[in-house]
């Protein structure tokens, strides 16, 4: 029996037992869908452990969703294959018991195209499965493995009010946290018992706002932590009376919320690949060919980026949302900061995500553009920015500005070759189609002048 399967009976048995002595009566099975929402169902415990090894069906229209919730047609699924039904496997290894519902268990499941055949495709508009493949690719091309996490903003609104958590701006006020200090106890103490590591919780630049870190893990579990940290955070919110607000630009006159992406690449050796001291800021030659093909890429990664057409109003006012891929030493101001520069624990962190990113396509993405930097040794170009780039009234010829809507950026996406080779073209075609619909809503409510309103009505709360 090899690794995986030893560990499938293994998580297979742990479940079994959680359920048999009674800690557990119900089982969550969910999956991301295009705009990073749990989709999936509540069943009965026994009906998941009697039917795990043949699957849960589940209409495949769930991936042409869009984030209000109804369909769009088409795209290439929906009504356009029938309302097929797809199958959910369940990822055993993934079971976790979620401390803050009555006796419930989570498991994230795999998309395949068909009922009792484990074996049977991946789904490929679902987003894990998408972020597995090129997490496979990076390890078995490159003998790597990325070592990441997401570090989320958001807003706190009370739920029966809608008024924001804090007044005023006080950005790391510990006396300002302290008001709220009790939900951040509760959001922390629950990502460690499902095996998330917290770090940091704090007030941030809005009303409002706050952020949350969590130390990297590596591959899967990256995108799989930031997955789970969102709608413990949104639970939990609500449990204190409040609603947590991803949506990247909920405030005309507020900051946005990001999801920055930190990352390192780390060897067999257990070596950061990105670091070599005899390099100019210990950027190793790998590392300086991966952020070059970051940068390269910059415009189709905002596609995924920028995965709503408010994410792009974060970034229409420069300061600390990027407005082009320049990338410099710890600046803020800028697409692509290196943390750490010259030490072992130098990593990248790519400031192009809102809130609202769907973490699997962004990790994807992020390893789609640093390998085709790596295989073509593209060059890295120019010399760290410094100082706030918002104030430079004329860029270095090597930065270039990105695009400024959400329907150019998907162009770019949809016409980038190693990005169309790499998702393929049926995911292409149903996440363009999915995200152009929702951007022609809202230049329709941006005509009608009512923009930031249809923006909270139609996201606020869902994503």
């Amino acid at each position: 029996m090899d690794h995986h399967y030893l560990e499938k009976a293994q998580s297979l048995i742990k479940a079994q037992s959680l359920i048999k002595e009674g800690d557990v009566d119900f089982v969550r099975i969910e999956v991301a869908d295009l705009s990073g929402c749990s989709k999936g169902y509540l069943l009965d415990a026994h009906f998941f452990i009697a039917n795990c090894e043949t699957g849960f069906s589940m209409t495949q229209s769930i991936f042409a969703m869009n984030s209000n919730g109804p369909m769009v047609n088409g795209i290439g699924l929906g009504g356009d294959i029938s309302y097929e039904n797809m199958s959910f496997y369940p990822d055993l290894a993934t079971f976790r018991v979620l401390p803050w519902v009555d006796k419930t268990a989570s498991v994230l499941a795999d998309a395949r195209v068909r009922m009792e055949d484990d074996k049977s495709a991946l789904h490929q508009c679902a987003p894990r499965n998408i972020c597995r493949n090129m997490v496979g690719k990076l390890r078995d091309m490159h003998s790597l493995r990325l070592y990441g996490s997401f570090e989320y903003e958001f807003y706190l609104l009370d739920s029966k009010t809608g008024e924001r958590a804090n007044n005023e701006v006080n950005c790391f006020s510990t006396q300002f946290l302290s008001h709220h200090e009790h939900i951040a106890r509760d959001v922390m103490r629950n990502m460690r018992k499902l095996g998330i590591s917290p770090e940091r919780f704090h007030t941030e630049y809005g009303k409002g706002q706050f952020e949350l870190s969590q130390s990297p893990a590596f591959g899967l579990a990256c995108a799989d932590n930031a997955f789970r940290t969102k709608q413990l955070v949104k639970e939990i919110a609500r449990d204190h009376g409040y609603k947590a607000i991803w949506m990247t630009k909920p405030f005309p006159d507020e900051s946005g919320s990001s999801a920055h992406f930190n990352l390192s690449l780390w060897n067999n050796d257990g070596d950061n690949a990105l670091y070599d001291p005899q390099m100019k800021y210990g950027l190793s030659s790998l590392a300086q060919s991966w952020l070059a093909g970051l940068i390269h890429h910059s415009s189709a990664l905002l596609g995924l980026a920028a995965s709503t057409p408010n994410c792009l109003e974060r970034s229409k006012v420069g300061g600390f949302a990027p407005t082009n891929n320049a990338w410099g030493l710890d600046n803020r101001s800028i697409a692509f900061r290196i943390k750490n520069s010259g030490l072992k624990s130098l990593y990248l962190e790519v400031r192009l995500p809102g809130a609202a990113t769907n973490p699997y396509l962004f990790e994807a993405a992020c390893i789609i553009a640093g390998m085709d930097g790596v295989e073509n040794q593209m060059i890295l170009k120019g010399e760290p920015f410094h100082g706030e780039i918002s104030n430079c009234k004329e860029l270095p010829d090597h930065i270039s500005r990105l695009p400024q809507t959400l329907s150019a950026a998907l162009d770019c996406l949809q016409s980038t070759e190693v990005f169309k080779k790499a998702l393929g073209e049926e995911f292409l075609k149903v996440y363009t189609g999915l995200k152009n619909f929702e951007d022609a809503l809202a230049e329709e409510h941006r005509a009608k002048g009512d923009l930031f309103e249809w923006y909270m009505d139609f996201f606020g709360e869902r994503l």
